[in-house]
């Protein structure tokens, strides 16, 4: 009797797992900008075989993720450009929106480079007079 509960677990864990999303790393959200004029690589993880297509400013690209679940696909350049929307297709499928074409600053240093605005001289005049709908911000936490 625990033979069998043991194998129909099992076949159930197997059943479960293996219809597993495509997923991307929390890098890839809506409102995030792409280097223009540079190749730029999408990847992520999905059942092992499954095909996976991602489309995105008029081209399509598609793999099969491998063995290990991880899968890659690279886009060609692209020129600066309006905001876009980036679908990424497996068993279910990801919408990213607002994607531009743009120019990637990686920054990183010392600890005023933290320093919120809204803790700066005149915050608020700071704040009311910043009208810059392109200018995007990835913040990746301290460890």
């Amino acid at each position: 009797m625990i033979k069998i509960a043991l194998t129909v677990s099992i076949s159930l864990v197997t059943v479960v797992s293996s219809s597993a999303d495509v997923s991307l790393p929390s890098l890839f959200s809506d409102h995030m900008i792409l280097q223009r004029d540079k190749h730029n690589y999408v990847w992520g993880w999905a059942d092992a075989g499954e095909n996976v297509t991602v489309t995105f400013n008029g081209t399509t690209k598609s793999t099969s993720a491998l063995v290990n679940g991880t899968w890659l696909v690279q886009l060609p350049p692209a020129p600066l450009g309006d905001p876009q929307t980036m679908t990424v297709q497996g068993n279910n499928t990801i919408t990213i929106s607002d994607v531009l074409m743009g120019d990637v600053w990686v920054c990183s240093g010392q600890s005023n480079m933290g320093w919120p605005v809204s803790r700066s001289n005149d915050a608020e005049t700071e704040i009311a007079n910043a009208k810059y709908p392109k200018l995007r911000y990835f913040h990746v936490p301290l460890t």
